[in-house]
């Protein structure tokens, strides 16, 4: 089976191609947390910056909603990433799946191609030996 070959060799590029994706995705995952940690700690130091001044505690009030708002938006940005991330497990899980068949798939018909020569090598040596006997009987 020629094509074989070529069945592992893509079933391992599909690997190698969803485990890239993953990883992206996960290099993307953790600059967004990074960020929204980041705005989370600059939005906590300025409340504690903002002292008794009314004006401060007003113009805080409208930062910290410009903040909420942001903070959402970057929650449902991870979460979609997030989303993505399980996606891509479950097609890497698939890739290797696939490729772990292919690969049992190629070991089976090597045992059974040794099996089917010592088959053939033994039916020769049995052919050998009744020759053999033939001909001293």
């Amino acid at each position: 089976m020629k094509s074989l070959p070529v069945l592992i060799k893509l079933a391992r590029r599909k690997v190698d191609a969803a485990a890239k994706d993953l990883s992206d995705v996960d290099q993307k995952i953790s600059k967004a947390e990074n960020g929204l940690r980041a705005l989370k700690t600059n939005a906590a130091r300025e409340s504690a910056g903002a002292g008794a001044d009314p004006l401060s505690i007003e113009m805080l009030s409208r930062y910290k909603a410009r903040v909420a708002a942001q903070c959402s938006g970057e929650e449902d940005a991870l979460s979609r990433l997030r989303h993505t991330r399980d996606t891509l497990r479950h097609r890497l899980m698939e890739a290797f799946r696939e490729q772990e068949k292919y690969l049992a798939l190629e070991k089976q018909l090597a045992e059974a191609e040794r099996l089917e020569t010592r088959l053939r090598e033994q039916a020769e040596l049995d052919d050998v030996s009744l020759r053999l006997s033939k001909r001293q009987g």
